[in-house]
């Protein structure tokens, strides 16, 4: 994220990029900490501190918001590490709002989980801003970012409008896990889309047949696309989803256009 530079304080109600009373302190609750290049820096009403990639295109108009939620090697790496192996989360989110949301991406420590009020410090910074559509939030996740959406979203079943799984891990023991999610799926309450490609790994495969076993059983309301490839043998495995591609972000566009 480079130099920070120098902090500007302000909080959630404003609105993020302009605020002509940086000293204004309209809520109590939430302080936010501009660094540089859309990066913000949040505390959670858990205490926690969180990083995030934020873009508005055009502050002061009302948008849906989408909140990306990325996979572990950003918490493994940190986001600089990341993207030094071509996972950058600014793109997804800059690609949220070249389609006409507001994308914010909040970078996880590790071992972080959906409860430890991360994910909801997300929602409660869209929300608060009278520039977006508190009616319609989304989450994106990808890999145990999907994982800890899918099982968020089944906690809190109205929280958010829709919700999208890019390939969403399986867990791990003592982890949370996916099959712990399928487990109480019928509290599902919102559109739920899933995404994975031909050369994924089996185990993420084979769980999201089982995902979508599921949902057609219980009548929820589904898309699913499992055979991205990318054209070639290659293509579509897990790391293929680090980067925003024209064979499935389209799809993922139009789903949020049509539940938003």
């Amino acid at each position: 994220m480079g130099v920070m530079k120098k902090f500007i304080l302000f909080f959630i109600c404003l609105i993020i990029i302009s605020c002509e009373d940086k000293n204004t302190q309209v809520d109590k609750e939430v302080e936010v900490t501009i660094l540089e290049n859309g990066w913000l820096q949040y505390e959670t009403a858990s205490g926690i501190t969180v990083d995030a990639y934020y873009n508005h295109t055009n502050p002061g108009t009302q948008f849906s918001g989408v909140i990306y939620h990325h996979g572990m090697k950003v918490e493994i790496l940190g986001y600089e590490g990341a993207q030094a192996i071509g996972y950058d989360i600014v793109d997804f989110s800059d690609a949220l709002a070249a389609n006409g949301y507001v994308g914010l991406a909040p970078v996880r420590l590790e071992n972080s989980s959906h409860e430890d009020g991360l994910y909801d410090g997300a929602i409660d910074l869209l929300k608060r801003q009278d520039d977006i559509n508190s009616e319609k939030l989304a989450m994106i996740g990808f890999s145990r970012g999907g994982l800890l959406s899918l099982h968020y979203v089944l906690d809190n079943p109205t929280t958010v409008a829709a919700v999208v799984l890019m390939s969403p891990s399986t867990g791990g023991a003592g982890d949370i896990t996916f099959q712990d999610a399928l487990d109480k799926l019928d509290q599902l309450a919102i559109p739920l889309m899933v995404t994975v490609g031909e050369n994924d790994n089996t185990p993420i495969k084979s769980q999201v047949d089982s995902l979508i076993s599921k949902l057609e059983s219980l009548g929820k309301t589904y898309e699913a696309k499992t055979d991205y490839s990318g054209g070639n043998n290659e293509g579509g495995d897990h790391s293929w989803f680090y980067q925003v591609r024209d064979e499935y972000w389209p799809d993922i566009i139009s789903f949020l256009n049509t539940h938003l």
